[in-house]
């Protein structure tokens, strides 16, 4: 996985990658598309970083479903507690960057601080948001 200042781009390589996904190649996710990312971390079972967005294909079912999602980039290590620790500073990084990606979104329909409260609201629900983040961004559409 490559990950960049407005997007990141899931490359899966390895043995697993080419089982469960061919030679597909890269897939560009931008961070302003994405409406909310899963992270698990690995242990006995791959940990991973799985992005949904409007029009995404999960694949749910089954328990191996999930590593033929192209969304969705796997991981594991031999040293696992280092893998876990940089892949939680990546997910922390691209919620980050989802944020700041929905928060300069401008609203579409003109009614103003009702659109901007309904998008704060789906962050929030989606886990893109905290409860104080939440609260400090709806004070400040109050505000204006």
């Amino acid at each position: 996985m490559k990950v960049f200042d407005d997007r990141a781009v899931i490359t899966q390589e390895g043995v697993r990658g080419v089982i469960t996904r061919g030679l597909s190649g890269e897939k560009t996710i931008y961070y302003s598309d994405i409406s909310s990312v899963q992270f698990r971390k690995c242990g006995i079972n791959p940990g991973f970083l799985e992005f949904t967005f409007p029009g995404s294909n999960d694949r749910p079912g089954g328990a191996n479903a999930g590593s033929e999602n192209e969304n969705r980039f796997e991981f594991a290590a031999l040293h696992i507690g280092k893998m876990n620790k940089q892949m939680e500073k990546v997910n922390e990084f691209i919620q980050g960057k989802i944020r700041e990606a929905h928060m300069k979104s401008p609203t579409t329909t003109g009614s103003g601080g009702a659109d901007e409260l309904m998008k704060l609201k789906s962050l929030l629900d989606s886990g893109a948001l905290t409860k104080a983040e939440f609260e400090l961004e709806k004070q400040k559409v109050l505000a204006k």
